[in-house]
């Protein structure tokens, strides 16, 4: 999700958003406030109410950190009090399976993005998207490794080096969160 397009790493999603040309539009990146992370009606007004039917059919799925699914999204009710989220658990190799609105959340480090809560002003907390529509990576497959003794620090080096690059093919298919610090 992130990567500078610079050090020869891939063009991330938020390098292309902090692009003053970013082809990822201004009404993608939706703001919430600590409140409005709490509050489910926000959540289908804010993001939910803005997807389009044709993101619908392709199944997006949301990006964030554990400690924003756990401590925010988990703790989310519908007007009946019943949660937002489900969760179970693989019986056969017992990975955890966890869902938004029906909706897969893959979890990421907070090297990626930051958790909601430990996010500042306008840092980016999470991603809804179409991972096959809005991004790619483009690559020749091809590992170069090396392995040496280095003589400086008296340890093994293992070094690997692949060809790629990416870039976010359609931003129709991408949203991004960003927190907001209300004020």
């Amino acid at each position: 999700m992130t990567g500078k397009a610079e050090n020869n790493e891939c063009e991330g999603i938020l390098t292309e958003a902090a692009k003053s040309n970013s082809r990822i539009k201004a009404d993608h990146i939706i703001e919430f406030t600590a409140d409005e992370m709490k509050d489910w009606k926000t959540w289908q007004t804010k993001l939910f109410a803005k997807i389009p039917l044709a993101m619908r059919g392709e199944n997006p799925e949301f990006v964030m950190t554990a400690n924003t699914y756990e401590a925010n999204i988990k703790t989310l009710t519908d007007a009946n009090n019943r949660p937002v989220y489900t969760e179970t658990y693989n019986p056969v190799d017992g990975t955890e399976e966890s869902r938004f609105k029906g909706h897969t959340v893959t979890f990421v480090e907070d090297t990626i993005v930051k958790n909601f809560n430990d996010a500042s002003n306008g840092e980016y907390f999470g991603m809804y998207w179409v991972p096959t529509k809005a991004y790619a990576i483009n690559t020749n497959m091809q590992f170069a490794v090396v392995h040496y003794f280095d003589q400086e620090t008296n340890q093994y080096v293992d070094k690997a080096l692949v060809i790629n690059d990416g870039k976010v093919l359609d931003p129709q298919y991408l949203y991004l969160l960003k927190k907001k610090v209300s004020g």
